[in-house]
């Protein structure tokens, strides 16, 4: 009979940045203390599934206890694409879920055999997102890190005036207006 030793915290993420702009990579790390037997990790973005890791297959002999360790990269599209379905990857320690305005998955392998998830996302309308990850031990046990919310990062329109926003002429634009002053006193 197995008895489960679950992890003593909830899993713990960590993201490369709070905030996006169109065309970004975020990556995000989601690790769980040690437990036995090792907690699988599931990629959880505004309450959609959207990747799972599998950590060890163990042998009925190996009572070991092992965290587990999850990485994630998202890539934030320019524009929305064209609608996917479920997708699943060609491993069968790794499944993808889809919704109707998220995008693609896939699991590659990266030096030292260390797995990255990476997924495609087209940018929420709301400009924001959360991502969390969930631990998971077989049907008994599940623990859920606090959820990161991930704004758009706000835009920040070019000065037409060539003032910045104090309303002071700015360096370049000073420098520009020397030049051409410059050019225009030599031929005459």
């Amino acid at each position: 009979m197995l008895y489960p030793d679950p992890p003593f915290r909830a899993p713990h993420l960590s993201i490369s940045r709070g905030s996006y702009a169109r065309g970004d990579i975020l990556r995000a790390n989601c690790s769980v203390d040690e437990a036995y037997p090792a907690p699988n990790i599931t990629w959880i973005l505004d309450d959609h599934k959207i990747a799972e890791t599998v950590s060890w297959k163990t042998s009925d002999l190996d009572f070991k206890e092992r965290g587990a360790f999850s990485r994630l990269e998202i890539s934030i599209l320019e524009a929305e694409h064209y609608k996917m379905g479920l997708t699943y990857t060609s491993s069968s320690l790794g499944r993808a879920y889809q919704d109707t305005y998220y995008g693609s998955y896939e699991k590659q392998p990266e030096k030292e055999d260390k797995e990255v998830l990476r997924y495609t996302l087209v940018p929420p309308p709301s400009g924001q997102f959360s991502l969390s990850c969930v631990a998971t031990i077989y049907d008994i046990y599940a623990r859920k890190g606090d959820p990161i919310l991930i704004r758009e990062d706000a835009p920040h329109p070019a000065s037409v005036t060539g003032e910045d926003s104090s309303g002071a002429m700015s360096y370049s634009v000073a420098l520009t207006w020397w030049c051409a002053c410059v050019v225009l006193l030599r031929t005459l």
